[in-house]
């Protein structure tokens, strides 16, 4: 017997694996108690890749004397290939009672446990080992892959860096340190470090996806799509990479590629949420609201703690004409309950000094601290804040920076980036720099942190800017709102309390801005509308309202406008759509994304504006309203379809805001009508916009320092 398996085992070590395999099946058929014939053939099997078998072997082997270290550890590596993850834990668990001091069980451990999810369990295991391994790449790795994961950024680039600087031309380790470096927003070296990982080895997927969304966290996103084809044409299955080829089609605009990635990797992995929101995502942008709801809630069905899941289903129910406040409110009281509701329990008191007029430090916490629309509507607050009375400090989440954010950091005392942080560590370092007033200026939108608001790092916090519709958060204070937006009888509905603002929002008008032009229709002859509001807000019944207003003024024309717009299959569908409500589809035009000055140069091609229902316009209608276009809109069921509303009443354009659909269509023709008005609007919008705290950085801003010190007496005098 011993001969036989020795002979076998000869040939395994000079390779001969078939001869090998052929030569233990034959001596554990003829000494089928041979515990040494058994492990031998299932250390082969794992060797050849056929982990299934591999068990079965060395289960044998282990039943015939189970007290063998090396014989678990090889079944628990087979169990973890096959992902009995479970299983393969308990193998390397026997292996340490075994042998405690089993290095290579404890990194395998480790492992397992990390490709569990288990990543606080993956570092108590790994972390150890760290003294008794120093400098070895098969510890860094794993520890570091458990930091990134549990958003410990920094430390995990660390660790990187160290298996980098050991192994300089390991095409895997480069791809590592690359994937971390996007994650902490490093994304340039990261693509320094991608290309010289797909240099060293060109057949490695997991370096090309890396180096893919190393490029599009810069904007590169035709870039982007061209790695992650890489990746595909070597593993045309490779999940990952079409899990990220949709976003980097998502962000070109090309949303129904985007929806086509998504599905593909869906059909790849049926159970991989991620796939499922991005799925959700892209049919959200495409206007397919209850495709999008469908796959959001697919993944709270598998993943109940799925905040950005949650928050992005919260999102796309704004755009639902079926849903009034007191069901967008209860869905995010829901969200609180879900996942910020347990930290209330934990909250220490806050020991900021109690000194109703003291200077106060005001936390600002956004991922678009650049040119964005978003940041348009709170960069007024932070570039005109009284320095002598109010202390600004960024927590930015903005990944690609531009020469706006340059001036927020010049605006800021403190800048603290996100990228990458835990939300356990973002709300500890808001403590720590004794914030005062927390503000979020994000709500429901992609790339907010509300999970660290519930954790209530400081002792006054507000959302504001952002959505404008709320968060559900008991943890937050307040909402900046004002009586348009939300009137008196539907804040009951609401978490935190209702603070009114001269304007829901505010406008950092853009220096590059040109100057207005005169009406188009004074040259074309006919008036041309303009919709230039994501394609999402495109709704059945917004496009029904937008095809009687063209009906109702002959010879008028429409240009829709926003990222996708340009997409030959959105174009098909909406000209086909109008088809069918009488409208002759070559009234329309369509315009994709373009840069922002070029954005607002574009408004010289409409003389007015429609409002998209039932969720409005907000920065987009003071975008028109600036290059002298009038804007019409119908108030909204809930505050999602008032802040073009709120934006015309306190400019005193009250005229221009509908009560029901006939009304809508009515002002738009009744404005069409009147040349000479839209002439005059022309050159008076602009001056009317600049005389307002709307437009006015300093003035918006001491009206909202003014409620920032209302909240905070009010914390001051509060209980202890």
């Amino acid at each position: 017997m011993r001969q036989a398996v020795e002979r076998a085992l000869a040939l395994h070590r000079a390779g001969s694996l078939a001869e090998a395999e052929a030569g233990y099946r034959a001596a554990v058929e003829r000494w089928p108690d041979s515990a040494d014939g058994w492990q031998l053939l299932g250390v082969l099997l794992l060797q050849r890749g056929d982990p299934a078998a591999a068990v079965a072997a060395l289960d044998r082997a282990i039943g015939l004397r189970g007290d063998q270290p090396g014989w678990h550890l090889n079944r628990g590596e087979a169990l973890r290939r096959l992902g009995r993850l479970a299983e393969s834990e308990a193998a390397f668990r026997r292996v340490l009672v075994l042998r405690p001091d089993h290095v290579d069980a404890a990194i395998n451990l480790g492992l397992t446990l990390h490709q569990a999810g288990r990543f606080e369990d993956s570092l108590a295991v790994l972390e150890p080992l760290r003294a008794r391994r120093p400098g070895q790449i098969e510890v860094l790795q794993p520890l570091a892959g458990s930091l990134l994961n549990l958003r410990r950024g920094p430390e995990a680039v660390a660790l990187f860096r160290e298996a980098a600087a050991l192994a300089p031309n390991d095409a895997r380790v480069l791809s590592n340190l690359g994937n971390a470096l996007t994650m902490t927003g490093q994304a340039a070296e990261a693509e320094t470090v991608l290309k010289r990982a797909v240099s060293f080895d060109p057949r490695l997927v997991p370096a090309w996806c890396n180096l893919g969304n190393a490029l599009r966290s810069q904007g590169l996103s035709a870039e982007a799509i061209e790695a992650f084809r890489k990746a595909l044409a070597l593993v045309p299955a490779f999940f990952e990479a079409w899990l990220n080829l949709g976003t980097a089609y998502q962000d070109q605009g090309d949303l129904p590629a985007a929806v086509e990635a998504a599905e593909k990797a869906i059909a790849l992995r049926p159970e991989a949420t991620a796939a499922w929101n991005n799925l959700g995502s892209a049919k959200q942008d495409l206007g397919d609201l209850d495709g999008a709801t469908a796959a959001f809630r697919k993944v709270l069905e598998r993943e109940p703690d799925n905040a950005i899941a949650h928050t992005n289903l919260i999102f796309t129910l704004d755009f639902d004409p079926r849903r009034d406040a007191e069901a967008l409110q209860a869905e995010r009281k829901a969200f609180d309950r879900a996942h910020c509701a347990r930290f209330a329990s934990a909250i220490a008191p806050h020991d900021n000094a109690r000194d109703p007029e003291r200077k106060l430090r005001i936390g600002y916490v956004s991922p678009f601290f650049r040119r964005h629309s978003s940041a348009l509507a709170f960069a007024p607050v932070i570039f005109a804040a009284d320095r002598s009375r109010y202390e600004t400090v960024c927590y930015s989440g903005t990944v690609v920076e531009d020469a706006m954010t340059q001036r927020f950091k010049d605006c800021s005392a403190l800048w603290r980036s996100t990228v990458g942080v835990s939300d356990q560590a973002l709300a500890d370092t808001v403590r720590a720099d004794g914030i005062d007033i927390l503000v979020d200026c994000v709500g429901h939108m992609g790339g907010n942190r509300l999970p660290a608001f519930g954790r209530k790092p400081a002792p006054v916090q507000i959302t504001a800017w952002g959505q404008c519709n709320g968060t559900g958060l008991a943890a937050i204070d307040a909402l900046f709102v004002d009586p348009i937006l939300l009137p008196a009888e539907e804040r009951h509905h609401y978490a935190e309390r209702a603070v009114d603002l001269p304007c829901c929002i505010a406008y950092l008008p853009p220096d590059d801005a040109p100057d207005p032009v005169p009406p188009p229709a004074a040259k074309e002859g006919a008036i041309t509308f303009g919709v230039f509001n994501r394609l999402s807000k495109a709704t059945p019944d917004a496009l029904v309202l937008w095809a009687e207003v063209l009906k109702a003024v002959p010879g008028s024309r429409l240009v829709l406008k926003s990222r996708g717009m340009d997409s030959p299959p959105i174009v098909d569908r909406l000209r086909g759509v109008f088809a069918g409500h009488g409208v002759d589809p070559d009234r329309l035009s369509f315009r994709g994304d373009t840069p922002p000055a070029d954005h607002l140069a574009a408004h010289g091609a409409i003389d007015i504006a429609l409002d998209p229902v039932p969720q409005g316009g907000g920065i987009s209608s003071i975008d028109a309203l600036w290059m002298g276009v009038p804007v019409v809109t119908l108030m909204g069921r809930s505050i999602a379809g008032r802040p073009t509303a709120a934006i015309l009443a306190t400019l005193g354009l009250g005229e221009w805001i509908a009560k029901d659909a006939a009304g809508y269509v009515a002002i738009a023709r009744d404005l069409a009508e009147d040349r000479d008005r839209l002439a005059a609007l022309r050159q008076s919008l602009r001056p009317r916009l600049q005389a307002h705290p709307l437009c006015n950085p300093p003035l918006y801003a001491r009206a909202v320092e003014a409620a920032y010190r209302d909240l905070w007496r009010g914390w001051c005098i509060g209980p202890t």
